[in-house]
């Protein structure tokens, strides 16, 4: 099957690029501090519980997987945009070869964060929630 990026709204209103501004991972949370490029404004994204996996890929790397997806997607649309799952994530399939003892891969979701300085690939189970600040 082919890998697919598939455009993510998790809230209404979402300006089309973010930067990443703080990423933590915590033994019982893992969070995103994302700032609107066009305002400044900033948010929240939070998985309120531990996660499988997590990359954080410097934009510079522009072969990796994740970027050559969105270029992909970009060219189709037109437009830009920071939110996406992936469908036939390679990264899940790739966690599942690496990892032996885990057999709830095909449970995950990958989420894909392609923000204007980087791109952050989330394998996980739940959705996140969003808080304004």
């Amino acid at each position: 099957m082919v890998e697919k990026l598939v455009k993510w709204e998790p809230i209404v209103n979402l300006a089309n690029k973010y930067s990443i501004e703080y990423v933590s991972d915590d033994f019982d949370e893992f969070k995103v501090l994302l700032c609107e490029v066009s305002s400044n404004k900033k948010m929240w994204m939070r998985f309120e519980s531990a996660i499988g996996s997590y990359r954080r890929i410097n934009k510079c790397f522009q072969e990796s997987n994740s970027y050559k997806l969105y270029e992909k997607y970009e060219a189709a649309s037109g437009a830009e945009w920071t939110f996406f799952t992936v469908d036939n994530s390679s990264y899940i399939q790739w966690l599942s070869e690496e990892s032996y003892a885990w057999s709830d891969y095909r449970s995950f979701i990958h989420f894909s964060i392609v923000a204007s300085d980087s791109i952050l690939d989330i394998a996980v189970g739940l959705n996140p929630t969003f808080e304004l600040i």
